[in-house]
């Protein structure tokens, strides 16, 4: 996903467009940014280079006397950041192309092009755990009360945006026999929520067999908890099951329709972190 958007005059560096999607507190983009402009000089005219910072990468690029740099998160795949900056660029340059450019014409440009490519958010967990039955709650269908195993792995949009981006969510099958195919899908996950189903067994085998696939095969994805099924006895409580996994947990009772915004209201905050 795309978190800033920083346009300059490479003649004097002076900056023409800035949009900042979300905070990134980890590190000081503006003061990061402004050494790429010098970088980029030494860049051919069109030439896109990456730069890997901690769980970011600045892609920047100059061309037609223009600077553009970009903010991804770094699990963002090479070509999806080339496609992003060459869009961004030709979409730019055509606009002045047809005379006086506005921040209103620019900043339409950037959205569309953080629109383009959607933030993917995985539900990893055990079969049962209720990861299907939270992605029917959160696109309005109706609730399964019965457990009917995935297989393999469904992929839906969100009807609704979070924020200034599309998402697309993935709940992929949690019987063991296809464990194996996980590193597959949630390499490219920038959100992954692990999801138990809240009894002291069930966090315990996540804790020992999901997890390590997750922090092995997902480095740089932004990762949560979702203890589900609270409503049922023994349930061990949010705060339990984080202090275990060692992760930010959010409780949750999928099969009631009424946590449908609270839901909403989780994936908001673990995209915009």
């Amino acid at each position: 996903m795309i978190r800033e958007v920083f346009i300059r005059k490479m003649s004097d560096g002076s900056l023409i467009h800035h949009e900042k999607l979300t905070e990134t507190p980890e590190i000081p983009v503006s003061e990061l940014e402004k050494s790429f402009l010098v970088a980029a000089k030494n860049l051919n005219e069109g030439e896109i280079e990456h730069t890997d910072i901690v769980r970011y990468t600045f892609s920047y690029t100059h061309t037609g006397g223009l600077y553009f740099c970009m903010l991804f998160d770094r699990v963002s795949q090479k070509p999806e950041r080339m496609e992003s900056m060459s869009f961004l660029v030709s979409q730019v340059l055509e606009k002045y192309e047809t005379g006086a450019v506005s921040e209103e014409d620019l900043r339409n440009v950037v959205l569309n092009v953080v629109r383009r490519i959607p933030v993917k958010i995985g539900f990893v967990g055990f079969g049962g755990v209720g990861k299907t039955t939270m992605l029917k709650l959160i696109r309005q269908e109706e609730v399964p009360l019965d457990y009917i195993p995935t297989i393999f792995g469904d992929r839906k949009p969100l009807a609704v945006p979070i924020g200034p981006y599309r998402v697309i969510v993935f709940d992929f099958a949690g019987q063991k026999r296809f464990m194996t195919a996980w590193d597959i899908l949630i390499r490219g996950s920038e959100v992954i929520f692990v999801v138990t189903d809240s009894s002291p067994g069930n966090v315990e085998a996540t804790k020992k067999e999901i997890l390590p696939l997750v922090h092995t095969k997902a480095v740089y994805s932004k990762k949560f908890a979702i203890a589900n099924k609270q409503d049922l006895p023994g349930a061990l409580s949010p705060a339990e099951v984080g202090r275990i996994l060692n992760l930010k947990t959010y409780g949750m009772i999928a099969i009631d329709p009424k946590n449908r915004e609270k839901l909403l209201k989780i994936i908001t905050e673990a995209v915009m972190a």
